[in-house]
């Protein structure tokens, strides 16, 4: 890292862009897809590209390097981008990644892929270029519909084969883990900077004399100055020892020099760490979804040659084994004719409709289906018409796929060798072997011996030696296997559709017979055997039994994905509504309450909705703000709750969450206290732990703080987590009351990080993104600026990704008092009139709106825009005379009131409001909302001439920040102390705050 020469900064050569176009529409996505197919011009030889393997690993190893430095960083506790904690928390998920592309994309696959002849992608797949060009113009957020049509667009001018189909996802995940090195890469320059500057700054302020100074400057004369130095370096000398003031006027006329300004430098520097920290949050969410994607159906949503076979009225009936059987029959046409996939498909259509009434003798009946022609007796003249010439080593494929196809029965016929051997051995068999054998080919692959035991019976030895004795089966560990995997395609093809169900049927009931003590492990095993039985409710049985197993080890996802082949059962009624219940589980579990309500709304068509049913979409209603929708399900819920004490404490506890958003605390206390007799003496641990937390919710605000914190207390050792609570956007308002004092500061982070640690765990994104809000607001109050940043900027991404607009509005109201305290003032104001959008979504949209005009009317004093001001204090003032303010939320909103007033020259009105908020304070015991009100009560006496009660109010505002901690506000408060007689020595404590806060 050092600079031998001594010419210039010692940093390490500038990174790579990240892959980050212009953000497109979908609209405007689909039109660039097709200006992208007009463009590329593909090789004439695909197997001369260049190779991916190479970048991969030097990708590997540079974002293994990354997380090494960024870790070390973090050992040393120095300052990291918001980015750079996404990298180290995330590193399993690019390992699974690294993991998966090594092992799903073998060399004569990726060379059989089209290549392009030209750009900066020359040699690489077309697909890879596809997938590079929708990750540019997407921020690298996977979103299936938009890849589908973008696909679909590009198809328009120029086709796909299959193959870039499939590979398409390997290829999304190659340039995925591109991007993130090169954002690696780019946080690494930004650390390597900003610890220049660090250096730089150390040694300039430890000189004595401007011309020490000057040559220290020597060696920076003639290097570029990275805008990340710069502005960490603008930040270190402000309103520093006079001896630096001359660095200053260098540093402004070489950024001027450089065609800036320091202030556009530090506009410029703030939006790319933004942008790199969204980045690399979409980044390492698409890796995950690409992971989890089905990527079959998509491949068939949007194949062209799916499509062409598609209008055979027979294919879309097959399952998907089958369907995908005919593809890779048209994909080994097309390879060894020349002729395009889709072509071929199209002619296999064409002449199955050529036949399509020619007779009903079974011959014209199976010449009339696509697959006589790709895949049975039909092909050889296909493959005539085609001039297709078949290489050595793919005849044996060819002959399996001549007749292990489950969808084209009746029509295939072995190859003549393994037809003779077979049917000799098989005709030697008696019925208890060949039956045998049979199962064994329904049971699949593999079939243990306990489950051919259980299905058999005692008799079971005679025929599995005879099978044996036969070269049939082999023994694989417990189990058995077929011998060829050929055998067991003809045994099940040879079935008759009836005789196959009664097989699946019996093999389903032999594994609950031999696994009885235990099925959970053989769930999906039962569900499909079930389902191919035509046992549709044993099927769904087991269906939601897999999706409660993938559940209880918080594998959201795997659970979604049973739930939907439930569906596909075709289920109705009463059936049908469960699983779209356990449907809304699930979502509400990521936190993904639009899915949730969406999914229980589903579930009202199918039967007679219970109450338990209606009192989740009461309590999911509140969470996505649908407050009128909520109270249309709470009175359904009322009206089927039965007499049973649980069920009624179940319904009050929902009840008492939606009075405590319209601010009826009372009666939400009284609800809340109910419903906590009722589950105690039911020994009803979650509704109790429920209880807890909706009473601590609605005592706290209420201003019995004692009560509220007791509960709150009871919630903590009852071992609260995200599973259990109600109100996790609640809780934006509750964690005000944890940071008072120094312990319950340090008491109340260690629980946070606890319960945030679990809901990470758990996969409960909102309660993680509330953690990250709570901790980010404790670490601005403290004045540890870039940890709030990182955790408000988690914060902010989590609730704009899981639909939370209370959250983004708390988390913008506390952004913009950060950007203000930095000195950011446009920011500041940007963030609030983010948040003032996202207020009018919220269902506790009151709370919202008053931290947004109290973090406005501080912003825009601040910036001296009366203008805006005077609008945000009368929106501020409607809002009370309707009577709904929060305490909590109005302490922080009197103390930004009366200073507007103050600066209007108002101060009877300024007083009045001061004390206002000193009341309110003192009966919630909210020592910064004290403090803060005591500071503008002395600004409002000090104008009104009143020097000594001005100066015993800032006296109990600078000792009440002082003992929190509260840096910012203390450099505030001794700022106005030195404008009083006698106290100017406080100005310089002041200024060396504000420079320490603004320089970090």
């Amino acid at each position: 890292m050092e600079d031998p020469g001594g010419g210039g900064l010692p940093l390490r050569p500038g990174p790579e862009d990240p892959i980050r176009g212009m953000i497109y529409s979908l609209e405007r996505l689909e039109e660039h897809a097709r200006a992208l197919a007009a463009s590329q011009v593909l090789s004439r030889i695909p197997s001369r590209g260049r190779s991916l393997f190479p970048r991969l690993q030097s990708n590997a190893r540079a974002l293994q390097h990354s997380h090494d430095e960024i870790t070390l960083a973090l050992r040393q506790k120095r300052v990291v981008a918001s980015a750079a904690e996404w990298l180290v928390d995330n590193h399993h998920v690019l390992d699974e990644q690294l993991r998966g592309i090594r092992n799903d994309l073998p060399g004569h696959y990726y060379r059989e892929l089209p290549k392009l002849a030209g750009g900066p992608l020359e040699g690489y797949p077309r697909v890879y270029g596809i997938a590079w060009d929708y990750v540019a113009h997407t921020d690298s957020r996977f979103d299936p519909e938009s890849l589908l049509r973008f696909v679909q667009a590009y198809q328009g001018r120029a086709p796909l084969n299959l193959g870039e189909l499939w590979a398409l996802a390997i290829s999304l995940r190659l340039v995925l883990v591109e991007n993130l090195r090169r954002l690696a890469e780019w946080v690494l320059h930004w650390q390597d900077a900003r610890r220049e500057a660090d250096r730089l700054a150390d040694r300039l302020l430890g000189l004595r004399t401007p011309e020490a100074a000057r040559g220290v400057l020597r060696r920076l004369e003639q290097a570029p100055l990275p805008a990340a130095f710069v502005v960490q370096l603008v930040h270190r000398l402000r309103e520093q020892d006079p001896a630096v003031t001359p660095v200053l006027g260098w540093l402004l006329e070489r950024v001027a020099a450089q065609g800036t300004t320091v202030d556009d430098l530090v506009s410029l520097e703030h939006a790319r760490q933004a942008a790199t920290n969204v980045t690399v949050s979409n980044v390492i969410t698409s890796m995950r979804s690409v992971s989890f994607f089905d990527w079959e159906r998509f491949v068939e949503e949007a194949s062209l040659v799916e499509a062409a076979l598609r209008r055979h009225a027979g294919y879309a009936a097959l399952d998907f084994g089958t369907r995908d059987r005919y593809r890779h029959a048209v994909e080994e046409l097309a390879k060894g004719s020349g002729i395009p996939e889709l072509g071929v498909a199209e002619r296999a259509v064409a002449l199955a409709r050529a036949q399509d009434g020619a007779g009903e003798a079974g011959q014209s009946r199976a010449a009339a289906d696509p697959g006589y022609y790709l895949l049975g007796p039909g092909r050889r003249a296909l493959e005539r018409e085609l001039r297709f010439r078949v290489p050595l080593a793919r005849r044996f494929r060819r002959a399996y796929l001549a007749f292990a196809t489950p969808g084209y029965l009746g029509t295939l016929a072995l190859p003549p060798s393994l037809t003779t051997l077979l049917s000799g051995r098989l005709l030697r068999l008696s019925p208890p072997a060949l039956h045998l054998l049979q199962l064994a080919a329904v049971a699949g692959r593999e079939v243990a011996h306990a489950v051919l035991e259980a299905a058999v019976g005692p008799g079971l030895a005679d025929p599995l030696d005879e099978a044996l004795a036969a070269k049939l089966l082999l023994e694989q560990g417990p189990g058995y296997r077929f011998r060829h995997p050929l055998y067991r395609e003809a045994l099940y093809q040879g079935l008759s559709l009836a005789r196959r169900a009664a097989l699946h049927g019996e093999v389903a009931r032999a594994l609950e017979a031999a696994y009885r003590a235990d099925l959970a492990p053989h769930t999906e095993a039962l569900a499909h055997h079930y389902r191919r039985a035509g046992q549709a409710e044993r099927a769904l049985e087991y269906l939601l039994k897999a999706g409660e197993r993938a559940t209880a080890v918080y594998d959201h996802p795997a659970a979604l994905e049973r739930y939907r082949e439930a569906l596909e059962l075709g289920l109705a009624g009463e059936a049908r509504a469960r699983v779209w219940e356990r449907i809304g589980d699930a979502h509400r579990a990521t936190g993904d309450v639009r899915q949730a309500l969406a999914a229980y709304r589903e579930a009202l068509e199918g039967a007679p909705a219970p109450a338990a049913l209606y009192r989740k979409l009461a309590l999911t209603a509140i969470l996505a703000t649908d407050m009128d929708g909520a109270a249309a399900y709470l009175a359904q819920a009322q009206a089927r709750t039965g007499p049973g004490p649980l069920e009624r404490a179940r319904l009050l506890l929902v009840q008492a969450l939606y009075h405590w958003h319209w601010h009826e605390l009372e009666q939400a206390a009284a609800e809340a206290h109910e419903a906590l007799q009722l589950a105690e003496a039911q020994g009803a641990g979650v509704e109790v732990q429920q209880a807890y937390e909706l009473l601590a919710l609605s005592y706290l605000p209420m201003g019995r703080w004692e009560e509220g914190l007791r509960y709150e207390l009871k919630r903590g050792l009852a071992g609260w987590s995200p599973e259990v609570a109600l109100a996790t956007d609640a809780h934006l308002c509750l964690w005000e009351y944890h940071v008072y004092g120094e312990d319950p500061y340090q008491q109340a982070q260690a629980f946070i990080r606890r319960v945030q640690e679990h809901a990470q765990a758990v996969g409960d994104l909102r309660c993680v993104a509330v953690c990250h809000y709570a901790l980010g607001s404790m670490e601005f109050l403290r004045t540890n600026l870039q940890e709030a940043a990182r955790h408000l900027g988690r914060a902010l991404e989590l609730h704009h990704r899981i639909g939370s607009p209370a959250g983004e509005a708390y988390t913008l109201a506390r952004e913009a008092l950060l950007r203000t305290a930095r000195g950011e003032l446009e920011a500041g104001w940007r963030a609030v009139e983010r948040g003032l959008e996202a207020a009018a979504q919220a269902a506790v949209r009151d709370h919202c709106l008053m931290r947004l005009y109290a973090a406005g009317l501080w912003n825009r004093l601040e910036a001296r825009d009366r203008a805006r001001a005077e609008r945000l204090a009368r929106a501020g003032l409607d809002l009370e005379a309707q009577g709904t303010l929060c305490p909590v939320c109005s302490v922080q909103f009197y103390p930004a009131l009366a200073a507007f007033r103050l600066e209007q020259g108002e101060l009877e009105d300024a007083l009045a409001y001061a004390r206002k908020a000193q009341k309110l304070a003192e009966t919630f015991r909210n020592q910064p909302g004290l403090a803060q009100a005591s500071w503008v009560e002395g600004r409002a006496l000090a104008a009104r001439g009143e020097l000594e009660a001005a100066r015993w109010a800032y006296r109990q505002a600078e000792a009440g920040f002082r003992s929190l901690g509260h840096a910012y506000d203390l450099a505030l408060v001794l700022s106005s102390l030195a404008q009083l007689p006698g106290e100017q020595a406080h100005a310089a404590e002041a200024r060396r705050l504000l420079a320490a806060l603004r320089s970090g």
